[in-house]
């Protein structure tokens, strides 16, 4: 789907923003250079809701032509009719965020990060996001002040995002957010589109608001790739005052936008999405489950066949089976039955394997979009091994969203909380696998030299910051108890029989 750097004339990389110069009266909205991004993300919406044949334009159009060798068959191909629909890329978006976040990952190392996940509902943001990073390969997450005056986090579309890059090291220097909104004006009673947004610099942010000119298709058909983008665009008009303060304070030492990203390539800000490398894939196993369609529609229906005796005529003249009443059978007359089609379709069959099985190899996420990998998996062990891929994806994902979870709790903790540091924050990030407290009990045993038993209990069994600390407090006063019992049972052991013997003599005498 996309191609992530297209280059101009001049050799220039030409898909970022490297200035403000985009956001003047008669410039197009949105900028050229992120129409192709929009478009993708358009498109993985599309893809993620189901909505497949408003992507698979082109693989429609061979459909067509493949109907149309049935037509002797009376089959036609509609509009909207594509099929089934193999909706694999919600199911990765999905098993991507439950290998993730499904099981929330451990915030630790600073007091009142509970607090903070609690009332920001963190882990419901963070699913959200990390569904995002897989459908879009950019998932976005806002900070600010609640009306409880206390940090609070909020998930934006990456298609509001236009990020202002530093040309030299590649790095985001502002955050720009612009969305556009409908109004409805007393003159004429005619609506007015306006297009605001909010510059977010690191501890402000700075409101503009524009007029928008009738909308127009905007055509990118001099990419170098050949690929043509329709998009719908707006011509930006005059600059119009804001309703209230034009420059806000957000409290925070950093910005209040933190991407939350999938793997992002060097010569780009914008994450890879999941779905980039297997469209044609399922696209193409659409057409031939299609093709199935098409023969089982027209042949499947069983044809009865018999003697003359084993029909009737309908009150209209037409003749039907009569099935449900006795049927006589001459001599020499066959008897009835149905007919049924028992064609081949194993070289389709074998297609569809093949383009299944490089779907699962492609995507990561085999032994997740195969069921029967479960079924065939003996023990926790078998299930991990089979699970290693997808794994190493979920893995490979954690390590570039810890820096962006820590953030976030930071950047909350400053508003109406005590400050926490991100560099004392610890991510334990959980791999979503079923499992028992017999598994969790093995695993924290091999941690056990490594973490205090405060963190395990937090990490492997849920335990809060007070749960944790007095379980440990009761686990020591136990050992304590029994260390006393043991020590007096044992090492004092002769010593109670000698006072035994003792006080039974002084009461003889």
């Amino acid at each position: 789907m996309r191609f992530i750097t297209t280059i101009n004339e001049k050799g220039e990389r030409n898909n970022m923003l490297y200035d403000m110069n985009w956001l003047a009266s008669g410039k197009p909205f949105p900028p050229t250079s992120e129409i192709e991004r929009l478009a993708d993300y358009r498109d993985h919406k599309a893809m993620f809701k189901g909505d497949l044949d408003v992507v698979f334009e082109a693989y429609k159009t061979r459909l067509r032509s493949i109907a149309d060798k049935f037509a002797v068959l009376g089959y036609t191909l509609g509009d909207s009719e594509f099929g089934i629909d193999l909706n694999y890329f919600q199911l990765i978006s999905t098993k991507t965020m439950d290998l993730l976040a499904g099981d929330p990952p451990t915030v630790s190392g600073a007091d009142g990060v509970d607090d903070i996940k609690a009332h920001s509902k963190f882990a419901q943001r963070l699913r959200s996001t990390i569904c995002d990073a897989s459908r879009f390969g950019d998932g976005l997450i806002r900070v600010y002040k609640d009306k409880c005056g206390k940090g609070n986090c909020a998930v934006i579309s990456p298609e509001m995002w236009f990020p202002i890059v530093d040309r030299e090291t590649n790095e985001i220097i502002s955050h720009c957010i612009c969305w556009v909104n409908k109004e409805e004006t007393s003159f004429m009673m005619r609506n007015k589109v306006f297009l605001n947004v909010q510059i977010h610099d690191k501890g402000r942010y700075t409101r503009r608001r524009f007029e928008l000119k009738d909308g127009q298709s905007n055509n990118s058909a001099n990419l170098p790739n050949k690929r043509v983008v329709m998009y719908d665009s707006y011509k930006i008009g005059a600059e119009l005052p804001v309703i209230g303060n034009a420059v806000e304070s957000t409290g925070l030492d950093d910005f209040a936008i933190v991407p939350f990203q999938n793997f992002v390539p060097s010569d780009s800000v914008y994450g890879i999405s999941d779905y980039d490398i297997i469209v044609s894939i399922i696209a193409e196993l659409q057409v031939r489950y299609a093709i199935e369609d098409f023969v089982l529609d027209k042949h499947s229906a069983p044809t009865p066949y018999g003697p003359s005796s084993a029909v009737k005529q309908n009150k209209d003249g037409s003749w039907s089976f009569a099935t449900g009443s006795f049927v006589e059978v001459g001599e020499g007359e066959q008897a009835p039955g149905y007919m049924t089609w028992d064609a081949s379709f194993q070289a389709n069959h074998t297609q569809i394997e093949k383009l299944e099985k490089h779907l699962f190899s492609l995507s990561q996420m085999g032994a997740v979009l195969d069921d029967d990998a479960f079924g065939a998996s003996q023990g926790f062990e078998a299930l991990e091994t089979r699970m290693t891929n997808a794994k190493l994806k979920a893995r490979r994902m954690t390590d570039d969203l810890t820096d962006s979870v820590k953030k976030v709790i930071a950047l909350m903790s400053q508003i109406g909380y005590a400050r926490i540091c991100e560099s004392d924050l610890t991510v334990q990030w959980n791999d979503g696998l079923p499992t028992n407290e017999y598994r969790e009990t093995e695993i924290a045993n091999r941690k056990a030299t490594l973490f205090t038993k405060k963190r395990l209990l937090k990490d492997h069994f849920g335990f809060s910051d007070d749960d944790a600390e007095k379980e440990v407090k009761a686990k020591q006063l136990e050992q304590a108890e029994e260390m006393a019992s043991g020590f007096a049972l044992g090492a004092g052991g002769g010593d109670i029989t000698d006072e035994v013997d003792e006080d039974e003599q002084a009461n003889a005498e």
